[in-house]
């Protein structure tokens, strides 16, 4: 067929489309404008002499129906998320499978693929919102597409998380990105929105659930902060009640027969602060997780974490006669009982990490629980794992994999916590670690493990850009290698394209993944060939220059490796290293400030704020590279 300006068409949604479908349809009528200049109403009937974009599966939109029948449909596209599209003369069918879960993300799934696969876009990034860069949309007068018929039948793995904090402690989720961040996951098939309670609450009063909403995110909420907000030691804004004083028995009895009573400016860490086998304060928490959701429908998983860090556990009589992971299992077991009296749908979570970690043997887990298996465990189950093996074996054939497979024996669901931006010791450096994601993720769908979650930020999406585009998209379709997903996401660089491909396979054949990630970063660092990287940028750029989409790309993406080169601790102010560095963070920089181009430089590790903002070199300023420097020229 043959898609032009002049095309008479119309969008035809599912009458009463959900959020997710009407946002499909916006999408779909959005980009076909860019790419093409088709203006096409969305609408639920058909109109005769107009060609039909129809979105919906058979089940939920009967234009559909005419083109598939509903067995077929289902035999085919048994979900979850699965995609259906047809193009024909006649017209277009653009489908995701019917999940039966209210959220319809193979259809958004399905307009994407439908925008990459036909119309040639990428998603692989974004940038500062009014600054040329990010995607890359291509415009033709006019478009030829054969009428074929693409399927993906369902999601590999059904976890594809994001996990999100926006800094360590300090959740203040207020950025002019997070628009921008949320169209990027759910393009790039993250299907996941895990945070902290703090972070969601701040989500919420700014009004941006409806645009979680519409993309189609499950929500996560709790982690560390748990206790915070379903037993909050000093009460907080829904709960009056000041449980450290008010109730202490709810808390760990410490060995000097004291109870777990915490500063108001120290109360994150201390792992289980809670009384595990304190039945009365089980029930507590139950009630205040019941009333939280009453308000908060949205939320289908309570991630019960422990406080950050390692501590004893309680005690009491009762406590003592367990370890601490059959205390925490049975007051989890405990908990999900009580909750799914009242919220059948809801499911609690709870996580394996550093030393409560060993999943115990003649134990059961209650419908409703997950598993989140995390990477970090202690010295003696391996420590923090390592990363970039092109085999996978930083996780297959460790004692991590065999930790999750035994869980996995007692729930159905079991996901792995990652860091694919590092950890925050890593300070955002280059960490490559996408040529492992395909044995991995082949390795969790063969022993049934439900996907893995990665922390990523709005403000971080250019330092591990290859990773992030990497680990929804793999993990939702295992048979993508490192090749194709380097060819995919390389159209961001236009024809600088094939240069990015060599730098990114120059990243990865540096990683060989025999250190941990905490020191991964410094030794791509130490022995990667830098003066071959820079000059491929350079070519890069000189490819891409007559694009500023493109050539802007190139520019961010040499950023992040331009940072992790110069920052390291022997940085002094005065140098001239320093003095870039000062220039990256003040113009770019996304982490501290609200704003940025979604680069993280955050220089305020070796240099405090105030130097960081105020500092003049002897002659009364920092120099302004972008006059100089083609590399900070962005159009």
């Amino acid at each position: 067929m043959r898609l032009h300006k002049n095309l008479s068409a119309i969008i035809v949604t599912p009458e009463n489309p959900m959020p997710t479908e009407q946002f499909a349809a916006e999408e779909l009528a959005a980009y076909l404008k860019k790419c093409i200049g088709i203006v096409a109403p969305i609408a639920s009937i058909p109109e005769t002499g107009k060609y039909t974009f129809i979105l919906g599966c058979p089940d939920r939109n009967a234009s559909a129906s005419s083109i598939i029948s509903s067995e077929d449909f289902v035999n085919n596209i048994p979900g979850p998320e699965g995609i259906y599209i047809k193009i024909s003369d006649a017209a277009t069918v653009i489908a995701g499978s019917e999940d039966g879960d209210g959220h319809n993300r193979g259809l958004i799934y399905a307009v994407y693929e439908y925008l990459e696969r036909y119309l040639h876009c990428c998603f692989g990034a974004f940038t500062k919102p009014g600054t040329i860069g990010g995607e890359i949309v291509p415009v033709y007068n006019e478009l030829f597409l054969e009428n074929t018929v693409y399927t993906k039948a369902k999601a590999d793995l059904t976890c594809r998380s994001a996990h999100v904090q926006y800094n360590n402690w300090a959740y203040d989720a207020e950025h002019s990105l997070n628009v921008p961040f949320f169209d990027y996951l759910i393009k790039n098939r993250f299907n996941s929105f895990s945070t902290w309670t703090g972070v969601y609450d701040q989500i919420k009063e700014m009004g941006l659930l409806p645009e979680l909403e519409k993309r189609g995110f499950k929500l996560t909420v709790g982690g560390h902060h748990a206790i915070e907000t379903w037993l909050p030691p000093f009460g907080n804004k829904d709960i009056s009640i000041r449980y450290v004083e008010e109730h202490p028995t709810y808390f760990r009895l410490e060995e000097d027969g004291t109870r777990w009573h915490p500063t108001e400016s120290g109360r994150f860490g201390g792992q289980l602060v809670w009384c595990c086998s304190n039945e009365e304060g089980i029930e507590e928490i139950a009630k205040n997780i019941i009333h939280w959701v009453d308000k908060n429908p949205l939320v289908e998983n309570i991630a019960f974490s422990p406080n950050d860090f390692r501590a004893p556990q309680c005690c009491c009589e009762e406590c003592s006669k367990h370890n601490k992971m059959e205390n925490y299992l049975s007051f989890a077991n405990k908990l999900i009982r009580r909750v799914r009296k009242v919220h059948p749908g809801v499911t609690i979570g709870v996580c394996s990490y550093t030393d409560l970690w060993d999943c115990p043997d003649n134990m059961s887990m209650e419908d409703g629980l997950s598993l989140r298996q995390t990477v970090w465990a202690s010295a003696a189950n391996g420590g923090l794992r390592a990363c970039g093996n092109a085999e996978g074996r930083g996780i297959i054939g460790t004692k991590i994999a065999d930790n999750m497979l035994k869980f996995r024996k007692l729930t159905n669901s079991v996901n792995v916590y990652e860091y694919y931006m590092g950890n925050y010791g890593n300070r955002h450096r280059l960490l490559p670690a996408a040529d492992e994601m395909q044995p991995i993720y082949k390795f969790y769908v063969e022993n049934g493990i439900s996907g893995s979650s990665t922390q990523i930020e709005c403000f971080n999406i250019w330092n591990n850009l290859l990773n992030f585009y990497c680990f929804g998209r793999t993990a939702y379709d295992t048979d993508l290698s490192l090749e194709d997903q380097i060819q995919s996401i390389c159209k961001l660089f236009g024809k600088g394209a094939s240069y990015v491909a060599e730098i990114f396979r120059i990243y990865e054949d540096t990683n060989k993944g025999d250190l941990p990630l905490n020191k991964a970063s410094q030794q791509l660092r130490e022995t990667i060939d830098a003066e071959k990287i820079y000059s491929l940028f350079d070519q890069a750029l000189d490819a891409a220059m007559y694009d500023a989409t493109a050539a802007n790309n190139v520019r961010l993406l040499r950023m992040a490796f331009r940072y992790t080169m110069l920052d390291r601790e022997e940085v002094s102010v005065g140098d001239p290293e320093c003095d870039e560095l000062i220039y990256m963070s003040r113009n770019f920089n996304s982490y501290l400030t609200k704003g940025g181009y979604g680069i993280a430089l955050p220089v305020n590790y070796f240099l405090n704020e105030k130097t960081l903002f105020d500092y003049r070199d002897p002659e009364g300023t920092v120099a302004d590279l972008s006059k100089t420097d083609k590399w900070y020229m962005f159009a």
